[in-house]
């Protein structure tokens, strides 16, 4: 990564208890974002620290590249039937991926699309594989 490339990350954060929790969590607080980086000329790391906010923007705030990076997410625990998935269905991360698709210079979003669709449908077609064949 280089000056002024954008990266979308997502990762999964447990909040710290006991012994080494966060010293800049407080109660308006879940805890603290550590982040090193090292200047593209530089030899030695520097770490960042931030406090990560209890209040939250609404979703209609958030930018398109999250919304889009959501919807990915569902989907991957929706494929592997993950036990985290909560209330994500296939009807959620395709309402989350389609408006966070239009600007898509590459195509890369309306493939996630249409592929997304197609992983839905057997899921629609379920209750089909239960019917008797007729004789």
């Amino acid at each position: 990564m280089g000056e002024g490339h954008r990266v979308t990350a997502r990762y999964e954060m447990l909040p710290a208890h006991g012994a080494g929790a966060s010293s800049l969590g407080t109660a308006s607080s879940l805890g603290t974002v550590r982040i090193r980086h090292k200047q593209a000329a530089g030899d030695q790391g520097s770490l960042l620290e931030f406090a990560l906010a209890k209040v939250a923007d609404p979703w209609e705030a958030a930018s398109e590249d999250l919304r889009f990076a959501a919807s990915v997410a569902a989907a991957g625990m929706l494929l592997r039937d993950s036990k985290y998935k909560g209330v994500s269905d296939w009807k959620l991360a395709l309402a989350l991926a389609k408006p966070a698709s239009v600007h898509d210079g590459s195509g890369r979003r309306a493939e996630f699309v249409d592929l997304a669709q197609k992983a839905e449908k057997p899921k629609r077609l379920q209750g089909l594989s239960a019917m008797p064949l007729a004789a």
